[in-house]
């Protein structure tokens, strides 16, 4: 069983207003339930799946009546689904069944989905076909199908056989032969008439034809001289065609040698290159890295010596200034001991004096003194104080000695740290780290500078190169266009041109053209191109002259005054064509009809097929490539070499040669700018990474130096802000001495004041007793305050400066004794490091001097190179000069080629030499002249109409065969039909038969042709034949036994083209218990084969079903299904 209905689903279809289900058996499956249950809406769900259009066949007036509608309810949509079993791989599906659904919509459209994929009703069949199931198919069967076999006429049963047989085909390619036959009779009469015609026209051409045939033979004939003498032109062209090649030949050796020395050359410029390019990074690795650590060692040394040098020299002098103030010290203890001692001896005496005023003092005073006494007294206190004033004046003034002495050593330290500082600048490593960072930005940007002058050089060199290539071959065209325009003939006259003043130039000079026209207009204008314009007809007789005396050839000229063109005619509006000839040319407006009357009616057409479309006219058509359509039929083309030959000059080489002239030269020029530029940049880098060299030594070694000029500066601030403090100081005690010495005076004028009062009395002796004796005690007084607070605490401070001035000296004197000893060392690691630097300077110099030892040798080997080029540039000018000389007899050849193109199919005449042939071809011209004005056309006529006679009759031959092929077709379509549909017949006939006796027991149904000969001329019956062999007619049988030939008929059908199911609605409506039961076990035997879904009342079907399925109305008014497996 190939398929078979899984189930059934109906959701919504007209009675099932829910979803209903149905899982069909593949055996035998009956539906059955109570009239107007909806069983039977069941098998009409089964064929609106199945794809039948006609809402009458599913018992609805439209499919939107197959919604289920109800009073209280209405579906929005119906939707019905089968699955089919694929487990056997029937459908080209990978699934193993296949789920097919219609919904219907309320507007009534239908939609299909197969497998959940929309799908369209199309596809539905075709996937049903595939297993022989159709949507009128004869598997199904619903009520009122039995009545209508049964009242089948006997023309319809044929048909129905002849249906199921297929013979439809047959049908078809019969009449279709049928009307190709109508047609080729029609063809064939046609034809018998213009060959009645055309052989008539013949008898009356016969006579014109034998005139044209002689005349023909005559011109081929000429043809034939006029080949000959084209060929010996030819050969004559060819043969300095190869002169000239060989000399082409002896410059490409002069060039391939010259270019195996540029090769050589270059290959030793790149060497060279290389090398120079290996030595200056040699030299920056010399002169940069190990040049740099080199210099970097010595640097270090040197910086290191100089230091030490600057400390000897600074702590010598430190030295020689610390003997200074040391004797200048020593000097002032020794001035202040000697002041001691003077001040010691000066108060031992002022002791001994006081003491002899006092005891002269004692003897002079007497009576009551009390007063005097009083007043001595405070003369005495305040002579004490004005003594101890005089004493603090003096401890000021010392102090202020003291401080002006400080600030003079404390300046003299700061000029010291000054001096220091200046030393340390010099090698300030901020300073010398900017400078060198300055150097590698320059050296970077010249750096850069220079590869970009280098990659602007070489996109120079390349565009030189392709500039000078390109002039070249500009220059050869050029040279070519302009040698090939001169001929014998036209180099003779054209040399007479001052003394001919009429003499305007070839037709090829006097025209330019668009690249994409000239091929065809050099094709259409072929050796007329040569011919001479002049502006009268009496300069083209000086010149004829000119020719003639210099025997100088022939030339055709075009006189302006007498030059006649025909009226312009009118182009075809067609696709393809581009113009007229004439109207291509750019020219000037007076050489218009110079060229109207080269090209005459010329076309210009885009291909073949453009000229075939317009067909033979009165133009002469002429396509891009150069293939040209005669007015007269012949046609003249082939493969034809670009650019050779004659040929107009191009727009678009206008000015190139000047153009290209001027780009060279200001590629040259811009070529030795930036050669020029980039060895000026050489030199620079050069000079900036010596200094760069010379700078790195210094930076690393300096950094060190930092800390110590950053502790020589906060020294000097330090002395300046000491300096600043000491004069603060001096001033402050300057003002105290100026308070202090007016104190001194008040007290003097007050001390006067009381010794008036005290020796107002007229004691004289006394006065000048107490007067000397406060004048000692004063004095007692001074000199010892300044011996106490001067003196003494001078000279301890003297002491102390002394042993510090010591110790400093000391300090010095060693320092210089190690910086001496460090100096010795380093000068010897100096000496030797300068004599490493000045082994790896030599060593630097031959790696200098072989790169300029190189580049001598890279500019001879570029001099060489270059001299080569030239060379070659001469001999490549020579070679070009050769190749115009070869282009001009290619020319020459090409020109003759196309003269000989019309003579393509001529085998040419045996001459002794080109005169021959020329003398020839007169005599035989004019003889073709005497032969009169000749019908030519009637020869083409002749042939053509023979040649369409032929032609004719061969079709009118071909089509007589056509028709009794057709006829033969026919017969046998007939022949096929009648066996197909005899096999058919015969098939059916027997299985209705058997069916029939299996399930008829009176009598026998069979199967009878009207006319057995011509089947198709009758139709099929239905004979019945009774227990005793009577036969009787189908009306005589009863309702039950028409149906069970009517079902007999239907299985035998179906037997001969089986379906995978059946779909039977009540068939057995009318048959009696005993027909129930047989029909009931054919089914049986039926559903072995195939599925069956029968809708039944009846019991013996019933039972003999696998499965039976029952449908009842519920109160809701929808269809209910119970599905019971037996």
């Amino acid at each position: 069983m190939k398929t078979f209905i899984t189930n059934l689903n109906m959701n919504g279809f007209k009675s099932f207003g829910r979803k209903s289900v149905l899982d069909f058996s593949p055996g035998l499956n009956a539906i059955i339930g109570p009239n107007g249950s909806g069983k039977s809406n069941c098998l009409d769900a089964l064929c609106f799946i199945l794809g039948r259009m006609s809402s009458k066949d599913l018992r609805a007036d439209n499919f939107a009546d197959l919604i289920f509608k109800r009073k209280a309810q209405t579906a929005g949509e119906a939707e019905t689904s089968i699955t089919l079993d694929n487990s056997g791989g029937v459908f080209p599906y990978a699934s193993k069944s296949i789920a097919v659904v219609r919904r219907i919509k309320k507007d009534g459209t239908t939609q299909y989905k197969i497998n959940g994929k929309n799908a369209t009703r199309q596809e539905v069949l075709e996937l049903l076909s595939l297993v022989r199931v159709h949507p009128e198919g004869h598997n199904i069967i619903l009520q009122g199908d039995i009545e209508h076999f049964v009242a089948m006429k006997p023309v319809e049963k044929r048909q129905l056989i002849e249906e199921i047989a297929g013979i439809s085909t047959y049908e078809f390619r019969k009449q279709k032969a049928l009307a190709e036959l109508g047609k080729v009779d029609e063809k064939l009469k046609e034809s018998q008439i213009i060959l009645n015609e055309k052989e008539s026209y013949m008898k009356n051409l016969e006579q014109e034809k034998k005139g044209a045939e002689q005349h023909r033979s005559m011109t081929a004939e000429l043809a034939s001289l006029q080949a000959a003498e084209i060929k010996l032109r030819m050969d004559l062209a060819n043969a300095k065609k190869n002169k000239t090649l060989a000399e082409i030949e002896k410059r490409e050796n002069l060039l391939a040698n010259h270019n195996l020395e540029i090769e050589i050359a270059t290959k030793k410029i790149t060497q060279l290159q290389q090398r120079i390019t290996e030595l200056d990074k040699e030299i920056g690795k010399k002169g940069g890295e190990e040049s740099l650590s080199l210099q970097k060692e010595i640097e270090e040394l040197r910086i290191k010596a100089e230091k030490s040098r600057t400390i000897v020299s600074l702590s010598r002098e430190q030295v020689g200034k610390t003997d200074t103030a040391r004797e200048g010290l020593e000097k002032n203890l020794k001035d202040i001991e000697l002041k001691i001692k003077e001040k010691e001896k000066e108060r031992e005496g002022l002791e001994k004096q006081k003491q002899k005023i006092a005891g002269a003092e004692q003897a002079e005073k007497s009576g009551d003194t009390s007063e005097l006494e009083s007043i001595d007294e405070k003369v005495s206190a305040l002579d004490r104080e004005i003594g101890k004033l005089n004493a603090e004046f003096m401890k000021l003034g010392s102090e202020k000695s003291t401080l002006s002495a400080d600030i003079k050593i404390l300046e003299h330290q700061l000029k010291t740290a000054e001096a220091g500082l200046a030393e340390a600048d010099k090698y300030d490593s901020r300073k010398i780290e900017k400078k060198y960072k300055e150097l590698l930005d320059e050296i970077g940007k010249l750096a850069s500078q220079d590869s970009r002058l280098a990659l602007e050089l070489g996109e120079l060199r390349k565009e030189l190169q392709s500039k000078e290539g390109e002039q070249l071959k500009t220059k050869a065209q050029s040279s070519v266009q302009e040698i090939l325009l001169r001929d014998r003939a036209i180099k003779e006259l054209f040399s007479q041109k001052k003394k001919i003043s009429g003499i305007l130039g070839t037709v090829a000079e006097l025209g330019k053209v668009d690249k994409e026209y000239s091929e065809a207009l050099r094709v259409a204008a072929g050796n007329r191109m040569k011919y001479i314009v002049v502006d009268s007809q009496e300069t083209a007789i000086k010149c004829l002259q000119v020719l003639k005396g210099a025997k100088a050839g022939i030339a055709t000229f075009l006189p302006l005054d007498k030059l006649i063109v025909d009226a312009v005619t009118e182009v075809p509006k067609k696709s393809g064509i581009i113009g007229l000839a004439s109207e291509l040319i750019t020219c000037e407006s007076k050489y218009k009809k110079v060229f109207q009357y080269i090209f005459r009616n010329t076309l210009i057409v885009d291909d073949i097929p453009a000229a075939r479309s317009l067909g033979i006219s009165k133009h002469r058509m002429v396509t891009l490539e150069g293939d040209v359509f005669e007015p007269t039929g012949a046609i003249t083309g082939g493969f034809r070499e670009k650019d050779m030959g004659i040929s107009f000059e191009k727009n678009e080489f206008q000015g190139a040669l000047v153009k290209l002239e001027a780009d060279i030269s200001a590629i040259n020029k811009g070529i030795s700018e930036l050669e020029s530029k980039r060895s000026e940049n050489e030199q620079k880098i050069y000079a900036l990474r010596t200094e760069k060299s010379e700078l790195e030594g210094k930076v690393e070694f300096t950094k060190g130096l930092g800390k110590d000029l950053d502790k020589l500066e906060e020294e000097i601030a330090s002395l300046k802000k000491e300096i600043s403090g000491s004069e603060s100081e001096i001033e402050k005690t300057a003002k105290d001495c100026e308070k202090l010495d007016k104190e001194i005076k008040e007290k003097s004028a007050k001390r006067d004041i009381l010794k008036s009062k005290l020796f107002g009395s007229g004691k004289k002796d006394l006065q000048e007793l107490l007067t000397r004796k406060s004048e000692i005690e004063s004095q007692l007084q001074g000199a010892v305050a300044i011996i106490e607070n001067v003196l003494a605490p001078e000279q301890e401070n003297l002491t102390k400066k002394l042993k510090a001035l010591e110790k400093e000296r000391k300090d010095f004197e060693k320092q210089i004794g190690e910086e001496e000893s460090a100096l010795a060392g380093l000068d010897k690691e100096i000496d030797a490091k300068e004599t490493e630097q000045d082994k790896f300077t030599s060593k630097l110099k031959e790696i200098i001097a072989e790169k300029n030892e190189a580049s001598p040798h890279l500019r001879e080997a570029e001099k060489r190179y270059n001299e080569t080029q030239l060379e070659i540039g001469k001999v490549q000018q020579e070679k070009n000069i050769h190749a115009i000389e070869k282009a001009q007899h290619e020319a020459e050849f090409s020109t003759l080629k196309q003269e000989m193109e019309p003579f393509a199919n001529v085998t040419p005449a045996e001459v002794k030499n080109i005169e021959d042939a020329k003398r020839r071809a007169r005599t035989l011209g004019e003889k073709i002249t005497q032969l009169g004005n000749i019908n030519m056309r009637a020869l083409e006529i002749f042939e053509a109409v023979q040649q369409e006679y032929e032609n004719l009759a061969g079709k009118a031959n071909k089509l007589s065969s056509e028709k009794n092929d057709i006829i033969s077709v026919i017969n046998e379509i007939e022949t096929k039909k009648k066996e197909t549909f005899m096999n058919t017949y015969d098939s059916v006939a027997l299985k209705f038969k058997e069916i029939h006796s299996k399930v008829a027991e009176k009598n026998h149904a069979i199967l009878e042709l009207e006319n057995n000969n011509n089947p198709f001329e009758g139709g099929v019956t239905v004979k019945i034949i009774d227990e005793i062999g009577r036969r009787t007619s189908l009306a005589a049988l009863s309702g039950g036994e028409k149906t069970l030939v009517a079902l007999s008929l239907i299985f035998a059908v179906q037997a001969h083209d089986p379906a995978p199911f059946y779909l039977l609605d009540e068939i057995d409506a009318a048959l009696d218990k005993v027909n129930s039961e047989k029909v009931a076990k054919l089914l049986r035997e039926y559903s072995e084969k195939a599925q069956i879904v029968i809708i039944t009342h009846n019991d013996a079907v019933i039972s003999e079903a696998d499965s039976v399925y029952g449908v009842n109305m519920t109160k809701e008014k929808w269809s209910n299904v119970v599905s019971v497996k037996l």
